[in-house]
């Protein structure tokens, strides 16, 4: 508005106004030169929320807009407003600029000031790197187009002594006639803040030409008040919430955050899920039809497409760090799943929107086996706590949690089986009904649940009455460490060590009958073995998994080989028999010639027709194919589950790689001749996106625009934006790499002593020199790009120039130029080198060695300058300051020294992590004030931040899940990048939010004192005392505890309120003018709202599978007060279900003191009584409806529809009639 004011003379008609003079119109000289917004250009120096706005309203007068923010914002989301915005205003998705820049280094800001500006806005907040952003280089920048500008910050931002010259400047200039390019300076300024403020009556600011000063009023409105209520309203509600504030004022950047993970396809905790396309439709529009598989990936679950290799999409909550353990998919809804982490929590996510549904809390360790079941209603869990927990989806609690096992749960099954009135097995769908119409018995029993244990043992447990009806030994061997139950769940097989696995038959009709008897009937047994089995390979197995479809069983261990065992049909069993009988009677008849009366009775009783169920399990299950894969195999699953179509397995190895194989299917089961083993194929693979061992190095490019990773066998070149993999190249075992100038060659150093050279943009082997005769444990470019040196154990450090030189092609006489390493000098020392660094200003090169020791050289003339002495362990990693003044050593003895070069004494020795460091890197400028700030990696897989010259831990990034191998530092040092050996590679970017030392100190005792606290909460358990087979699912964590403070502050502060409006409303009815008193201004905060409805709020927003931890919080002294408001929300039918939930737990967890307190008799009848009525009128409310819905029903049936609810009996006994039936091991 003032550059427009400016613009139009305003001042002038102002004068002519008062003086009652019409002036000379538009011959006035400065009437004349009135410029047209139309077309001009607005530079906005801070893009946050005001300038947004003044961006759109400038965009809506026909000027065009570019835009400068402390960082560059490249993506469509960091380009959106993430602060408060008022409707209608600003511009929340970043899209009005034409272009974008930033960076707080002077040649960022130049070249955005240097983009024809006719009007700056100055809307940056003041910070210390801000402080006289602009002065006189930058105003001789603004003045070569005379921009106009308006400072709306801070006065400190601008220096006024060169602002004024700028504005002079150009008024001589108009006075002496200059025009077009001869005129210099700003042509006007509008400041609405100055430095100091008030503004003295006698600074030279007030006589600036060409200059509007306002007295800091540019925010004042009459709805001020009101918008920051709201910016405190929304924050209040994102803190209930757990989510980042809006509007965060910062006075300093420098807080590095994580950002992006990638390098990972399939991390080796947890297990695959394959999904067809109709399954997880998530993405589904670009699926290629080969399905997808749902891995883990450290603390996320990525989603691939097979075929293509392309990541669809990625699961991760924010509030979980934790790795993920296991994946199971839900039968009932195949769109749920269930993700289980390593630190006990579980999370059920809805594949479509990628988003968390539930979040349990139970487990005290990692959760290893998780099973829905058939209905997806419940959810079973078992973990390293050997805790078994059944969990409602529905009502998002547990139901209870059974103990038994002595050892961590390795698998656990659902076992809902049905009989039908022929007495055989009928399998049921989601509605309860089974394969022939009818309504399942069984359904109305919780069913049984079949765990195996660490203890070696198997056990089956009546969900019912809570408790285990049957034990056995598992393995004989050791350990059981895998189960898998046919899909008919009449029988299971169990696996061990040295390749064992054990067939078990389960009576279903047995356990059916034992789910409808009412009375305790004899002791039965369920679970029969049938026999054992033993893999080809003799390592522990890991999975047993059944075929959904098909008669075929996949087992793996460890190593890299899958087998499948195929189970026959009852005529190839019976013709197995036949054989084996003859075979029998042969050798009778043989040895009947010798002597053989009693032998001739045998052979007739043997020729009696056997029973099937009487074979031996190893002429029922039999090895099909070992399947050889491409890694140690971790998981398996099978894909593509049509019956009679080619088997198709998806397998997960712990190398980063997920494979899928095509094994061709027995076409006739009748022959009994051998067909030799079936032809596997590799279908699909996804390896293109990770490294298959562990990246052992990083760098980064000039730009900082590529990525280097290499590990033994593969160099990768990365996009850093997209973290796409651009290249991939085959090298030997790679111990470090470096990009050389012009980034378009890249050398690496492995270890067989070699120099390999890569050529980017023809992804093509330059040249291999050997240039050492041990492995090349360091290299570094010197800083003037024309030569390297490599540090080797073969204790020489070896210098190289960079030439090219001209080849003949063979075969013609024609020369071509061809990149070139010149060995030039080398250096003797007397152990292996580990590390080398030239110093920026090449004076000096460093050498670590085997000797504990860093040697500094000079470069000229490799003469011995310092010998830095004090570590205990080798120094494996260095690193040299911007101004060559310090270096940091990093050891395997945990610590971290920094040392002077001008001397050589030790500044400070830091104990700086709890393993081995493995490398420091400094910010390779000084910007920002931080050259001497510095990053270590370590085997405790943490990065630090320090600063070097306070010796200080700035900032702690914990996020890897292994043991950090590589780092590297980005040029700008706007992030980092690194490598760990849980396969990903993450960069940790540089944000806009404030380091407070104080405040990170606090996090982390904050941490230590909540890991404490919810530690000390769980019960001891005295080892001599029994424990109780079945207790309460629940564990108190810290989001508990908070929850349960809120309920209580709640209660705090309601019960006097509710007096108090009570005291009120008995007042106003005798004097219907009396004022209402003053409340607590929570309640007024909240739109007055009422304390019944305030505490019902608060109980509404704590998560339901928290709820129950909650309320333990609570102490009893407040449960009277909680039974209060429970009567009036019954009273009211304010949300039942919840109300009711509340009620009954309290009730049961404080039975005995409620019982025995005479208080709270009088106020539970309130609440029985209230509580009826409600759900006497919820249940006619209900009955209505089903009526109703029954008439709907009567109709449709009579129009002759089908396919409504409760019409299943027809339909079914059509589908039921083209059902195959296959029975497994049975001798039920």
């Amino acid at each position: 508005m003032t550059a427009l004011v400016h613009s139009r003379a305003y001042n002038l008609l102002h004068d002519w106004q008062t003086q009652h003079n019409w002036g000379r119109g538009n011959s006035h000289p400065k009437l004349r030169s009135n410029r047209d917004f139309a077309g001009q250009r607005l530079g906005v120096l801070g893009y946050g929320s005001i300038g947004r706005q003044v961006a759109r309203v400038c965009s809506a007068m026909g000027m065009s807009v570019i835009a400068y923010t402390a960082h560059l914002r490249t993506t469509p989301e960091s380009k959106r407003d993430h602060g408060f915005i008022v409707p209608n205003t600003g511009d929340p998705d970043g899209t009005i600029p034409e272009a974008w820049y930033g960076g707080l280094e002077k040649p960022h800001l130049h070249e955005f000031l240097r983009q024809d500006l006719d009007l700056l806005l100055v809307s940056v907040p003041l910070t210390e790197e801000t402080t006289h952003m602009l002065g006189k280089e930058e105003f001789e920048i603004l003045g070569q187009k005379n921009t106009f500008v308006s400072n709306i910050s801070r006065g400190q931002m601008l220096v006024q002594d060169e602002l004024i010259a700028a504005l002079k400047t150009y008024a001589e200039g108009v006075k002496e006639g200059k025009k077009g390019s001869e005129l210099k300076g700003l042509r006007g300024a509008a400041l609405d803040v100055a430095d100091p403020e008030p503004l003295p009556q006698d600074h030279p600011l007030w006589d600036a030409p060409n200059c509007i000063i306002t007295p800091h009023i540019s925010g004042l409105s009459t709805r001020y008040a009101d918008r920051a209520f709201q910016v405190l309203e929304a924050n209040l509600d994102r803190r209930d919430r757990g989510e980042k504030l809006i509007n965060v004022v910062n006075k300093k950047q420098g807080k590095y955050e994580h950002s992006k993970t990638f390098g990972i396809v399939t991390s080796g905790t947890s297990n695959a899920v394959w999904t067809p396309e109709d399954d997880a439709r998530g993405s589904a529009n670009r699926s290629s039809g080969a399905g997808k598989a749902f891995v883990g990936a450290d603390e996320e679950v990525l989603c691939w497409d097979v075929k293509k290799g392309e990541l669809l999409s990625r699961w991760k909550d924010s509030s979980c760090s934790a790795e993920v353990t296991t994946i199971v998919q839900s039968e009932g809804d195949p769109d749920v799943f269930a993700v289980g982490y390593g630190d006990g929590s579980i999370r059920v996510w809805d594949s479509r929107i990628a988003t968390v549904l539930i979040t349990f809390n139970g487990h005290r360790s990692a959760v290893t086996s998780l099973s829905f079941d058939r209905q997806g209603v419940r959810l079973a869990s078992g973990a390293k706590d050997t805790d078994l927990i059944v969990w409602d989806l529905v009502g998002e609690t547990g139901l209870f949690k059974l103990r038994g096992h002595k050892d961590q749960i390795t698998a656990l099954a659902f076992i809902q089986p049905t009989i039908s009135e022929n007495g055989t097995l009928d399998e049921v769908d989601g509605d309860g009904l089974t394969s022939n119409g009818q309504l399942n018995d069984f359904a109305d029993h919780a069913g049984f649940l079949i765990t195996t244990g660490k203890d070696s043992l198997i056990k089956i447990w009546d969900l019912g009455s809570q408790h285990c009806i049957e034990t056995h030994i598992a393995q004989s061997n050791g350990e059981c460490w895998c189960m898998g139950v046919s899909p008919d769940q009449s029988g299971c097989v169990t696996a061990g060590n040295d390749g064992e696995l054990k067939v078990w038959a389960i009576d279903v009709k047995g356990l059916s009958n034992a789910a409808r008897e009412v009375m305790e009937g004899s002791e039965r047994t369920y679970l029969h073995e049938r026999g054992t089995l033993y893999r080809q390979s003799k390592d522990r197995t890991l999975t047993v998994s059944f075929h959904p479809s098909n008669n075929y069983i996949a087992a793996h261990g460890s190593e890299k080989a899958v087998e499948l065992w195929r189970i026959r049909s009852e005529s190839e069993v019976q013709k197995t028999m036949a054989r084996k009988r003859k075979r029998r009677r042969e050798k009778l008849a043989a040895a009947a010639t010798q002597d053989s009366p009693t032998i001739t009775v045998k052979a007739k009783d043997d020729e009696k027709v056997e029973d099937i169920s009487t074979a031996d399990v190893g002429d029922v299950i039999v090895s099909y194919v070992v399947v050889r894969t491409g890694g140690k195999v971790r998981s398996v699953d099978w894909a593509g589950r049509r019956v009679g179509k080619a088997l198709q397995l998806l397998v997960t190895t712990t190398n980063n790689q997920l494979e899928v194989y095509g094994i061709p299917a027995k076409k006739n089961e009748m022959k009994t001749v051998s067909e030799g083993l079936p032809d596997y194929l590799r279908s699909f693979s996804v390896e293109m996106p990770g490294h298959r061992t562990d990246v052992r190095s990083l760098a980064l490019s000039s730009d900082d625009r590529m990525l280097g990773s290499a590990c033994n066998g593969t160099l990768k070149i990365w996009n850093v934006r997209t973290q796409s993999c651009i290249r991939t190249l085959d090298c030997g075992y790679a111990l470090c790499s470096a990009f050389l100038p012009r980034d378009r060659i890249v050398v690496v150093g492995n270890r067989n002593g070699e120099l390999e050279l890569f050529d980017i943009a023809s992804s093509s082997s330059l040249d291999t020199v050997k240039a050492h005769e041990g492995p090349i444990w360091t290299l570094h470019v010197h800083p003037d790009g024309k030569s390297l040196a490599t540090g080797s154990a073969d204790k020489s450090a070896k210098f190289f120039r960079f030439e090219i030189v001209q080849e003949e092609i063979p075969g013609t006489r024609r020369m071509t130029p061809r990149f070139k390493l010149v060995h030039t000098r080398t250096l003797k020392v007397a152990d292996d080198i580990l590390s080398l660094r030239f110093s920026p200003d090449s004076r000096l090169v460093a050498l670590s060695s085997l000797d504990n020791t860093v040697k500094v050289f000079f470069t000229d003339t490799l003469k011995l300058f310092l010998n830095l002495y004090g570590h205990k362990l080798p120094v494996l990693n260095m690193d040299i300051s911007f101004d060559s003044k310090l270096i940091v050593t990093c050891s395997a003895d945990k610590n971290v020294r920094i040392w002077g070069l001008d001397f050589g004494d030790c500044h400070k020795a830091l104990f700086a992590h709890q393993d081995s460091v493995m490398q420091v890197a400094f910010v390779p400028h000084n910007q920002d004030g931080n050259g001497h700030h510095f990053f270590s990696a370590g085997k405790d897989h943490l990065i630090k931040y320090w600063d070097g010259d306070k010796f200080e831990q700035i900032q702690k990034l914990d996020g890897h899940h292994g043991e950090i191998w590589a780092l590297a530092v980005s040029r700008t040092g706007e992030f980092v990048v690194s490598a760990s050996h849980d396969k990903s590679i993450r960069i940790w970017e540089q944000t806009d939010e404030q380091i407070f030392l104080e405040e990170e100190r606090e996090k982390e005792l904050e941490e230590l004192y909540e890991n404490t606290l919810t530690t000390s909460l769980e019960a001891e358990e005295d080892p001599t005392d029994e424990r109780p087979e079945v207790v309460s699912a629940g564990k108190q964590t810290v989001s508990t505890l908070i929850a349960g403070e809120k309920i209580a502050e709640a209660l705090e502060i309601g019960v006097p309120d509710l007096a108090l409006m009570r005291e009120y409303d008995v007042a106003k009815s005798t004097n219907p003018s009396l004022a209402a008193p003053p409340r607590n201004p929570i309640f007024l905060a909240h739109n007055n709202i009422s304390a019944e409805s305030y505490v019902l709020n608060v109980v509404t927003r704590i998560p339901a599978a928290a709820l129950q931890d909650a309320l333990l919080v609570l102490p009893f002294s407040q449960v009277s007060a909680l039974f209060t408001f429970l009567a009036m929300w019954a009273e009211k039918g304010w949300s039942l279900p919840l109300t009711c939930r509340v009620l009954f737990f309290m009730l049961k967890t404080h039975h005995k003191q409620i019982v025995a307190s005479k208080d709270l008799r009088a106020l539970l009848e309130g609440v029985r009584g209230g509580l009826r009525k409600a759900l006497a009128e919820q249940k006619d409310l209900m009955g209505f409806n089903l009526a109703a819905l029954g008439v709907i029903g009567s109709r449709v049936r009579e129009s002759g529809s089908k396919n409504f609810v409760g019409e299943h009996e027809n339909d079914i006994e059509e589908v039921g009639k083209g059902k195959k039936k296959r029975g497994f091991i049975d001798v039920a």
